[in-house]
């Protein structure tokens, strides 16, 4: 199971072998000792234990070699999980002293999410994240600067936060711990600084990128060092899914075509700069653009899955800020299907089982017309479940082709899968990790 729950595995420890996996061996040895352990942690070790079984229900269902009911044993450990971790949370809104540790309590809100994208049960996920922002905000900030395990904790919260954001069709965009100011949609936070355990914001422009001192060790940024994904592509990530919300609010308020006029163009186009022009930093020094055919070390970052991400990424951004017809963007989806096969024929070879990174598919995906891509699209999504067990990629691949039948009829060709998914409130929030 921990394999699964590391994307485009690198050398470094996963946050499971690192943090997890050694806090529920101590709860275990806890609970035989004395019977029992802390709210927070408990709920921890009955939400890893309904993560492997909806893993096994994903992967084997009632087909396995020994018939059970994996889905009944997921929901029964999920809400175990839940309603220990609705104790722990009232301890704590009590205003009586803090008696669970942070990283703790922080581990166990992180599971529940996990369980979310694990069983494809997704409606609560944004309510978890919301609950991790309110508590990072009220005792997290400064553990960051002096915990590794904290600056991870709030690495994988970026991470899905992030790739959330877009997907969670809502009423009213939630205004998060992780908000890049609005006059300024092309430099971090300084929230974010203080998340990933960063002195206070930049002084001036000739600050070296976020992505070359994020981490406290020589390398790479927590995030790297997790999802493989490099620091400086993460980042514009984050900044077009804030610019297509800000767009979105503009459009709401009757503005049309907000990305042609008045100052805000100005930030659309530096940003359109960046994406496309962006170059990997590498640890060896070397700059690599984004077009280079010299492939980097696999222990650096895997070339493929990376490549798969910036080209969804320029898909992301041209169809949610741009608003392009996606006829021109078919170079690109071609381009992230050929990636993410490549890197499943690179795992497959290094006997890595570690599981694939949903978004770009997703992204890319919905914009596929030809059938033979949708149908690579599909292919790959299927695999990706039925190999990990995590229904993540179901759900994905039931969006994706809610999407393609509704633009199957005449004038909606072009919709945009946010209008599309806001039809079905079963795939409104999508964690797409």
């Amino acid at each position: 199971m921990v394999a699964f729950f590391t994307p485009a595995r690198v050398k470094s420890s996963s946050p499971w072998e690192t943090i997890y996996i050694p806090s529920l061996f101590s709860t275990v040895g806890e609970i035989e000792l004395s019977g029992n352990s802390t709210n927070a942690r408990v709920s921890l070790l009955f939400a890893i234990l309904a993560v492997s079984a909806f893993s096994l229900d994903g992967r084997f269902g009632s087909t396995g070699p020994a018939i059970k009911d994996w889905h009944a044993l997921g929901e029964l450990y999920r809400g175990r999980a839940t309603k220990r971790l609705k104790c722990s949370l009232q301890d704590l809104s009590s205003g009586r002293p803090k008696k669970e540790k942070y990283k703790d309590i922080l581990m166990a809100l992180l599971s529940m999410v996990t369980i979310c994208v694990v069983s494809g049960q997704m409606r609560h996920s944004a309510h978890y994240l919301r609950d991790i922002e309110e508590i990072i905000n009220l005792y997290g900030l400064q553990k960051a600067i002096a915990s590794n395990k904290v600056r991870m904790l709030h690495g994988i919260y970026l991470y899905l936060r992030v790739f959330t954001e877009h997907t969670c069709v809502v009423n009213e965009p939630s205004q998060g711990a992780v908000e890049v100011p609005r006059d300024s949609p092309s430099r971090p936070s300084s929230t974010w600084n203080q998340l990933l355990g960063l002195s206070p914001p930049f002084p001036d422009t000739n600050t070296p990128e976020l992505g070359l001192i994020l981490g406290q060790k020589a390398g790479g940024s927590a995030l790297e060092d997790i999802y493989s994904i490099p620091q400086s592509l993460f980042e514009l990530i984050f900044q077009t899914t804030q610019m297509a919300g800000e767009i979105q609010r503009l459009q709401n308020d009757g503005r049309e075509q907000v990305t042609d006029h008045d100052s805000f163009a100005a930030k659309v186009k530096d940003l359109e700069n960046n994406i496309c022009g962006w170059g990997h930093q590498t640890h060896d020094g070397v700059y690599r653009p984004f077009c280079s055919t010299v492939r980097p070390r696999r222990e650096c970052f895997p070339y493929h899955v990376v490549q798969a991400v910036h080209k969804a990424l320029i898909i992301y951004f041209y169809r949610c800020v741009r608003d392009v017809n996606a006829a021109i963007l078919q170079p690109y989806v071609q381009q992230t299907i050929q990636h993410l096969q490549e890197y499943d024929k690179q795992k497959k070879m290094s006997s890595d089982r570690s599981s694939n990174t949903c978004w770009p598919g997703f992204i890319a995906g919905c914009e596929a017309l030809d059938p033979h891509l949708r149908e690579e699209y599909a292919k790959w999504l299927e695999r990706s479940g039925q190999s990990t067990g995590i229904q993540m990629f179901n759900v994905a691949l039931e969006a994706v082709q809610k999407v393609w039948y509704a633009r199957s009829f005449p004038g909606t060709q072009n919709a945009p899968w946010t209008r599309v998914l806001s039809r079905f409130s079963e795939l409104r929030v999508l964690v797409l990790s």
